[in-house]
């Protein structure tokens, strides 16, 4: 009797144990996988998760336009090597291309500019290239103190600049006539070749004479830079610069998308909107402009481009040492899909108003 009684009370035992671990595994915090770093070392990619290493990736052609779950279920996948991709070899040196990585129900894109591909391109030498953060599910983090310096200007130019009358907020016609007054002028487009800091620091005309003579390329920040300038010294236009990533703080080893952007004080309105000089553009709701801040509250559903010029006139200096000259089409900009030209990938516009920063102009 004693003998069945104990057995009893161990399996008793044994039944309140189990349960209770049921019950902590399922009371238990789950915690969402998460994006720590990226490294690029001796043609492979060291991913870091938060979890185990283990994932799973697949290197596609190019960069796609978008990603859904049906391109996602057609992937050919490979199994991570302790935590690692292995890169094509040699990587290609006339595109950028995807790398989607997926860990359980999350996955992210990761875009690669390879290095012979800054190299014919741009005549641009970064060891290893860059790796891009693009589409994604997975968490990162995203917490910054960072506060955006304003930005320091050297001497009000004096610019003589009519209004385009097709718009029906002054504010925007007279931006537009100073921007169609900058792109006239050759631009050079590149990774920058001299000292930032001492280019903002230059008179608006020393800027525009090394700009077109190739001295200095720029892409959107040092384009912004000239139409803020130039905007100092034009009455009834008021702009102030607008910082916009993808992600802020870049994570270790990746670079994040960021964009470069204005926006502009239309009086009728009562509030600042957003003005791209750089892609020749501003966003619409409902006819109305938006602001930077209102990109990320509404959809791209309720979102509207509106290009501000017909086309926009780039150079860039090839592997050879030869000026190309890229047209860029404004009406080709997507709020959603990656667009390739000659000059490389951008992401849906949308994208890169996920983190925003308004910064001060100072003369």
């Amino acid at each position: 009797m004693l003998r069945g009684m104990k057995k009893s009370t161990c399996f008793a035992v044994y039944l309140v144990a189990t349960a209770l671990v049921v019950i902590i595994a399922l009371a238990w915090p789950s915690f969402p996988t998460r994006l720590i770093s990226v490294h690029f070392a001796d043609g492979r990619l060291e991913v870091n998760l938060n979890s185990d290493a283990e994932f799973s990736y697949a290197i596609l052609a190019d960069v796609p336009s978008s990603i859904d779950a049906t391109a996602l279920e057609s992937l050919s996948l490979k199994p991570s090597k302790e935590g690692s991709i292995v890169l094509p070899a040699p990587e290609p040196a006339n595109r950028e291309y995807s790398i989607i990585v997926i860990k359980g129900k999350d996955w992210f894109e990761l875009v690669r500019q390879p290095e012979a591909w800054l190299r014919a391109k741009f005549r641009f030498e970064q060891r290893g290239g860059y790796t891009v953060l693009g589409r994604r599910t997975i968490n990162i983090d995203t917490e910054s103190t960072y506060s955006p310096r304003p930005l320091v200007l050297s001497h009000t130019p004096r610019l003589q600049i009519g209004q385009v009358d097709s718009f029906p907020y002054p504010a925007i016609g007279i931006a537009v006539a100073l921007l169609e007054f900058l792109w006239e002028k050759p631009v050079m487009q590149g990774p920058t070749t001299l000292s930032y800091r001492e280019f903002v620091k230059q008179p608006l005309t020393e800027k525009l004479r090394a700009v077109q003579e190739g001295r200095f390329s720029v892409q959107c920040a040092g384009f912004r830079e000239l139409f803020v300038h130039a905007s100092t010294g034009i009455k009834g236009l008021k702009v102030r610069p607008v910082d916009a990533y993808g992600s802020d703080p870049q994570l270790p080893g990746l670079t994040s998308y960021s964009h470069a952007a204005t926006e502009i004080w239309v009086e009728q309105l009562n509030k600042w909107v957003l003005f791209d000089p750089w892609n020749g553009i501003f966003v619409e709701r409902d006819g109305i402009p938006v602001s930077a801040n209102e990109m990320s509250t509404y959809g791209a559903d309720q979102l509207s481009i509106v290009p501000v010029m017909e086309s926009i006139p780039r150079f860039h200096v090839d592997a050879h040492g030869q000026t190309q000259k890229v047209d860029y089409d404004p009406k080709s900009l997507s709020l959603t899909s990656f667009t390739c030209v000659d000059a490389g990938c951008q992401p849906g516009y949308q994208l890169y108003f996920k983190i925003i920063r308004l910064r001060d102009v100072h003369l």
